[in-house]
């Protein structure tokens, strides 16, 4: 299966590093890419995605096509991984399973690899598989290129035909600091905590970081 990549563009909500697992404890890898609507690159990719739900939408009505007599279209619904947004830009939505089981059983783990303007690994991953710096983040505004596979999926249930972007990797040009909550705190020379019990200064900086993936998972 080809890996593709995106132009440039703006992420948002980038969990490349620690997945998230508030909807599936297996844990999932996400981001959200912003690309300008006007820009041919973007147009060309959008194209390409559309004409890959259309074939997974063929394929369906080849195999069981009585399934959708149901529906107004008699074929299936279609879903899009790509939104148009109200500001000239559209939002693609990449994911990747951090743990499951082929369907021969047997369990994996995977992650994307992530790397900085010149190719190189951004985390430092451990030998058991922790990733050291985990503290590293990619904030919204970030310019970055994501890497992915495109996977047909179809849903029995709600009869819905479409193309899951399964990311790969994101390589980071420029990098925008997380801003938790929104607030944008700036450095100076004043006041510093110290704690006093330990010795050691606890101000911290975010420091650069990366890891790799795996062919397996439904996404």
């Amino acid at each position: 299966m080809s890996i593709l990549k995106t132009p440039r563009g703006k992420v948002q909500w980038a969990k490349v590093v620690v997945p998230d697992t508030k909807f599936d404890a297996n844990g999932v890898y996400s981001v959200d890419l912003l690309l300008k609507a006007d820009d041919p690159a973007t147009q060309e990719m959008c194209e390409t995605l559309d004409k890959q739900v259309q074939e997974a939408v063929a394929k369906q009505m080849d195999e069981r096509p009585e399934r959708f007599k149901s529906l107004p279209a008699g074929q299936p619904l279609t879903a899009n991984p790509y939104s148009e947004e109200d500001n000239g830009l559209i939002k693609f939505k990449f994911k990747l399973k951090a743990r499951g089981k082929t369907k021969a059983g047997e369990e994996y783990t995977q992650r994307p690899i992530v790397v900085d303007a010149k190719g190189q690994s951004i985390l430092r991953i451990a030998e058991d598989g922790r990733v050291m710096n985990n503290s590293f983040s990619i904030g919204n505004g970030s310019t970055c290129v994501v890497h992915y596979q495109m996977i047909p999926y179809f849903v029995a249930s709600t009869k819905q035909c479409g193309v899951s972007l399964r990311l790969k990797a994101i390589q980071v040009f420029q990098l925008e600091k997380y801003k938790a909550g929104g607030m944008d705190f700036e450095e100076s020379d004043e006041f510093t905590y110290e704690d006093e019990n330990s010795g050691f200064n606890t101000a911290t900086k975010e420091t650069s970081t990366q890891v790799a993936g795996d062919e397996n998972g439904d996404f």
